[in-house]
C-alpha cells in the first residue's frame, strides 16, 4: 500500500507545471523592456538571456550590450 501512496505521489508532483522563477523578471534597460527570465554566461564577456516569448539575447561584453 505504500509504494501505491508512493506512486500516485511522484504522478501527482510529475503532473504540476513548475516555471522557474515564474514572477522574477529583469526588465532589460530597453525601449522594448523586455521580459528577461534567464540568463547565462559561459566566459565573463560571453553570455546569453533568454525572454519570456522566446527571444534570445547575446552579449559578448559582460551584458553592458545584447
Amino acid at each position: 500500500m505504500n509504494e501505491l501512496a508512493a506512486l500516485i505521489l511522484i504522478f501527482s508532483l510529475l503532473s504540476l507545471q513548475v516555471y522557474a522563477q515564474e514572477s522574477d523578471f529583469w526588465g532589460a534597460d530597453t525601449s522594448e523592456q523586455i521580459r528577461i527570465y534567464a540568463i547565462s554566461f559561459s566566459t565573463s564577456d560571453n553570455g546569453w538571456a533568454e525572454s519570456f516569448f522566446g527571444d534570445v539575447l547575446k552579449t559578448t561584453d559582460g551584458g553592458q550590450t545584447w
